[in-house]
């Protein structure tokens, strides 16, 4: 599809204003990256964003910014490696390729929104208001959160994504979330954000907007 196409050709353009920054479909982590991770991350996201344009999803969850295990391993937005398999299996069948030659790595953040997921019929769509890993310059796996100014330099990325799928419920999770969709004029939902012992407050939101009962162990 040529509109998300072009939406990840965007993504991989942005960089940083003034601080240090990583986008996972341009740049290479010496680290941790296999040599083809920019190509792999692309597909993964394109993979996703497609099964979930067919899927027609009702859901859009906006999270902050991506952690250094999040998608800048994974290429998916709050999804990080070990939700690979059964997340592809949720959206029909489909195999995320691996972008990373280190163990698989899980942020806190994804544990805690695909704990929720797991109890849903569906999967929501999923993004960050902020799409590039913003961190210290030193060291550079340690996260900061993005200035205002970051979140509105890149913040078309999340109009685009939002007149491609128009969905009909929109949740903040944060406040860098609720900022940036407030900046756009759009209506959201907001939770607290599940990092920084905010895990308990995530889940009361989401289960209170869902109706959700009980969590799996």
């Amino acid at each position: 599809m040529k509109a998300i196409d072009t939406l990840i050709e965007e993504l991989a353009k942005l960089s940083c204003l003034q601080q240090a920054c990583f986008n996972p479909f341009a740049d290479l982590c010496d680290k941790h990256d296999l040599p083809a991770a920019t190509s792999i991350r692309k597909s993964n996201l394109r993979k996703y964003l497609l099964a979930q344009y067919e899927l027609g999803p009702d859901s859009l969850w906006v999270g902050e910014a991506p952690g250094y295990n999040g998608v800048r391993r994974s290429g998916i937005y709050l999804i990080s490696e070990p939700q690979y398999e059964e997340l592809g299996e949720r959206l029909g069948g489909i195999r995320f390729q691996k972008a990373t030659k280190t163990p698989n790595k899980a942020t806190q953040s994804s544990k805690a929104v695909w704990k929720l997921i797991q109890t849903l019929p569906s999967v929501p769509l999923t993004y960050d208001a902020f799409p590039l890993h913003s961190f210290r310059s030193s060291p550079p796996f340690v996260n900061r959160s993005p200035s205002k100014k970051e979140l509105q330099s890149t913040i078309h990325i999340l109009e685009q994504l939002l007149a491609i799928y128009q969905p009909k419920q929109i949740i903040a999770i944060g406040r860098k979330a609720e900022y940036a969709l407030q900046y756009l004029g759009v209506k959201s939902i907001y939770v607290r954000h599940p990092s920084r012992g905010g895990g308990p407050a995530f889940e009361q939101g989401i289960k209170g907007i869902y109706g959700i009962d009980e969590l799996p162990l």
